[in-house]
């Protein structure tokens, strides 16, 4: 009886490890099956949005292999995020690149051909204390003889858009700002190219630039201005400053 037992023990033990067995070949299998990588829909139209103003991104994709899946973001701002969809705001205003990496951790990645554009529109700024009279306020904007470009190519900044903000008063203690290019009001040009070198130029050369890249990726290049206090403009009582972005994308 005693021998009866033990050996439907061991028939009990020998049918547990031949089910693990056959999970663990089972799995091993599935993991080794040929794989298909994501393909991802394209990024659509060039998206435009307020400085702060949430937008929702959506990386559209599918799979036949129905895998577990890591949706990564770039920003353009160096900026990440992970997750579809995903909400995202920019802090300053200029013209952002945006790109998205899928991952079916199986050696399949995808990723957009052309990155998603994205415009973020400046803010006006507060209104004088004295409605009445005019009043200037900094302006930055440039843009880049390239957007895309490979690793070592030199790229140029031309910021001679930049200048002010205007306030013109309506005579009915209100006005409105508009913008006006003016690079001679600028005393300081802070370029900041987004891989560690900088420049600083206190001359109105400082709205030109030109920089290059040694790895591939997205930089985000930011330009600062300031124009300085200027008693001759009533409303302006201190020096001010603004800035503008632009994402530069580097093939390696």
């Amino acid at each position: 009886m005693e021998r009866e037992e033990a050996r439907r023990r061991r028939l009990r033990v020998y049918v547990v490890l031949a089910a693990f067995a056959l999970i663990a070949v089972g799995l091993v299998a599935f993991r080794l099956r040929p794989n298909t990588r994501p393909v991802l829909s394209p990024p659509g139209a060039p998206l435009t949005v307020g400085v702060a103003e949430d937008a929702s991104l959506v990386a559209a994709f599918n799979d036949p292999d129905t895998d577990r899946h890591t949706v990564l973001w770039q920003f353009g701002d160096g900026k990440t995020g992970e997750g579809t969809p995903i909400d995202v705001a920019w802090d300053q205003p200029g013209e952002y690149f945006v790109q998205v990496m899928v991952d079916d951790h199986r050696g399949g990645i995808a990723r957009w051909d052309a990155p998603l554009s994205v415009n973020v529109l400046p803010v006006a700024p507060v209104p004088p204390r004295d409605k009445n009279l005019t009043a200037v306020s900094a302006y930055a904007e440039f843009g880049s003889s390239l957007r895309t470009t490979t690793v070592a190519a030199d790229i140029a900044f031309d910021a001679s858009s930049s200048g002010v903000w205007r306030w013109t008063p309506n005579g009915m203690g209100g006005g409105n700002w508009s913008t006006a290019p003016d690079t001679s009001r600028i005393n300081r040009w802070l370029w900041d190219f987004g891989d560690g070198d900088t420049l600083d130029n206190a001359t109105v050369d400082g709205a030109a630039a030109k920089h290059s890249y040694l790895r591939g990726g997205l930089y985000f290049v930011k330009l600062t201005v300031f124009i300085p206090d200027d008693v001759g403009t009533p409303g302006l009582d201190e020096t001010s400053s603004a800035s503008w972005g632009v994402t530069i994308r580097i093939r390696d």
